[in-house]
């Protein structure tokens, strides 16, 4: 019986390892991948703001090319 009852409790305690650990390891990587979304999102907005603050600059070298330089374009030589 108490050979039985420690066998049964070594079992349990390895399967609830094995359980918390997938859980954990589950956890962690969807932790992980959020993380790497929101790195990629950082990355692209700011790649997006830094080509919007060089059309910005240099709207009057770009004629009508992309949207923000033509709108900025047109208001700065509205008044022309």
């Amino acid at each position: 019986w108490f050979f039985y009852y420690k066998k049964q409790c070594y079992i349990s305690s390895i399967s609830f390892f094995f359980c918390c650990f997938i859980k954990h390891a589950y956890i962690s990587l969807m932790c992980y991948v959020r993380f790497l979304f929101l790195l990629y999102f950082i990355c692209s907005f700011s790649i997006e703001l830094i080509r919007i603050i060089c059309f910005t600059f240099t709207a009057p070298l770009h004629s009508y090319s992309k949207w923000p330089t033509s709108i900025l374009y047109t208001k700065a030589h509205s008044f022309d």
